[in-house]
């Protein structure tokens, strides 16, 4: 068997899709830009990598940062060495993940930078001039209240004047009371969206939810963690099971995360 084409055609999870469901044995070249690595397969399972000086799963993860690239599957060739123990659908997923944190690290980093840049150019703007004072005072009328104090009315304020300490106390309306708080949101356990999404996921997909329930059960307890999980399960039903439903299905579990309450 020889297979053959571009990873913009043809992504590399579809490729190892391709081979596992065909349990060939044999090694998948690529190349691109004077980048080449190998991925040995027996039975299906990827069993050794080599790219460059990296070797096994960290050789499968930098090649899945190419996105591009040709490839070739030449069957029956032995791999020089067991390097990778990890069945194909983990590893398809870890690669993901691993995608996933370092395109949010690179967005973290670019926005980091533009933050600094914002905050360099405010310190050259000049600072606002001060407010100018009004021409005219308003007209100020007082009436008697009683022995050593006097009323004023001055239109927009109101306030007494004690003759004897010549100091005016102005008297402010009463601030209107705070509305109540809302009553605090029931939390929802990292437990609890685990349960869940392994209810939905097994309502899809039935028996073959099994592995996705596996990486359900291995995810973390964080939000983040959550989010990486939809993302990479999108990336897995869209590779192995039903590329039609995978945004659906993406949906609809973070509809589930969104209730979390950390």
């Amino acid at each position: 068997m020889e297979l053959w084409g571009n990873l913009k055609d043809f992504s590399l999870p579809d490729v190892i899709q391709l081979v596992g469901f065909g349990r060939k044995s044999g090694v998948l070249g690529v190349e691109h830009k004077g980048t080449a690595a190998k991925l040995y397969f027996q039975e299906g399972n990827v069993i050794h990598a080599e790219m460059g000086s990296l070797t096994g799963e960290d050789a499968v993860y930098m090649l899945f940062r190419l996105g591009e690239g040709e490839f070739r599957f030449k069957a029956d060739l032995k791999p020089p060495t067991q390097s990778i123990f990890m069945d194909p659908t983990n590893l398809v997923m870890e690669a993901a993940r691993l995608l996933d944190e370092a395109a949010k690290e690179k967005y973290e980093q670019e926005q980091n930078g533009l933050a600094s840049e914002q905050e360099e150019a405010q310190k050259i703007v000049a600072a606002p001039d001060e407010p100018e004072l009004p021409g005219e005072l308003p007209e100020i009328t007082f009436e008697g209240l009683g022995e050593g104090v006097i009323e004023y009315d001055a239109g927009d304020s109101y306030g007494i004047l004690p003759l004897a300490e010549e100091t005016a106390i102005y008297l402010e309306p009463e601030p209107e009371p705070a509305p109540a708080p809302p009553p605090p949101a029931k939390k929802v356990t990292a437990a609890e969206i685990k349960e869940e999404l392994k209810a939905l996921l097994e309502q899809k997909f039935g028996k073959e939810s099994k592995r996705l329930l596996q990486a359900v059960e291995k995810c973390g307890d964080t939000e983040d963690e959550f989010q990486q999980l939809v993302t990479r399960v999108e990336r897995f039903v869209s590779a192995f099971m039903d590329p039609k439903s995978a945004s659906k299905i993406a949906e609809e579990l973070k509809q589930v995360v969104s209730k979390f309450s950390g």
